[in-house]
């Protein structure tokens, strides 16, 4: 069984050095539809190049010998002398100064920062329990995309959420706050609590209304998204949720016994017959 854990383990762990523009779900799984959820943040790939500083040099402005500022037109005569003057003096090439690229703005997670998110957060779980789709009304901003019966099914042995603490970072086009949540679920007939962490996008509606997003992220946004997922604040968040998570199965055999299930029947592997294993 040890080999399974190890197995899951560094699956989790091999997610924070893999160069991937996907954000991946490295655990998911179900039995009794029962769910463990871990976000794995993969570092994105950047280029190497400098295509946002370069975006922000300024062009001087071009071609100022073609207009007189006196407002007067020069004359053919004056303009083959000109021209004579500037084959015998070539005119001074002025060095453009590159404007310096913007600092980014501080965007810090932030704990329990904002009561409308934690409201509207605390209401978006206890809703997922509930399973009534006019919870979800005031808390979603498209209804139909909330899936009743595999909520049911997914969430049916867990008892409650507890312990949930949201941490935020600005977000960026309709996305107000990307919210990493991190809770605690009890899950019928196991005594331990199991740590857990969510990511949310909120955006407001026209009225000024706090919902989670449900529709997909624009091209911009994914990629702000992925900004963030590699800072290591959030890296910090999902190896202390990581290590309580670990903790949790050490402390708990019922549990661990549950999660070993929960990783054989995800693989389709039978490790409880693994000669390797520590039973």
């Amino acid at each position: 069984m040890k080999q399974a854990r190890d197995t899951i383990n560094k699956k989790l762990h091999l997610a924070l050095t893999m160069k991937s523009k996907e954000l991946a779900l490295i655990l998911s799984i179900g039995i009794m539809a029962i769910g463990f959820t871990i976000f794995s943040f993969e570092k994105p790939v950047t280029s190497s190049g400098n295509d946002a500083a370069a975006s922000d040099i300024t062009i001087g402005q071009q071609n100022s010998a073609d207009s007189d500022t006196s407002g007067n037109t020069p004359s053919d005569d004056d303009s083959s002398g000109a021209k004579a003057t500037a084959a015998a003096t070539p005119a001074a090439t002025a060095t453009p100064t590159p404007s310096p690229s913007p600092t980014p703005s501080p965007n810090p997670l932030e704990k329990d920062a904002y009561q409308d998110v934690n409201d509207l957060i605390s209401s978006y779980y206890q809703a997922k329990l509930d399973c009534n789709i006019d919870d979800f009304t005031e808390l979603v901003t498209d209804t139909t995309q909330v899936d009743i019966e595999y909520l049911q099914k997914q969430y049916e042995f867990v008892n409650s959420f507890q312990n949930i603490t949201c941490y935020t970072k600005k977000g960026i086009g309709n996305i107000a706050y990307v919210v990493f949540v991190s809770y605690d679920s009890e899950i019928a007939t196991i005594t331990t609590l199991v740590p857990s962490l969510d990511r949310l996008c909120l955006t407001y509606t026209d009225d000024g209304k706090l919902r989670v997003m449900m529709e997909d992220p624009t091209e911009e946004e994914s990629a702000y998204i992925e900004t963030l997922m590699d800072a290591e604040d959030v890296k910090d968040l999902y190896n202390d949720i990581l290590e309580k998570f670990n903790n949790a199965l050490e402390s708990d055999e019922s549990l661990k016994a549950l999660y070993e299930q929960l990783s054989t029947d995800s693989t389709g592997t039978d490790t409880s017959t693994d000669s390797s294993s520590d039973e």
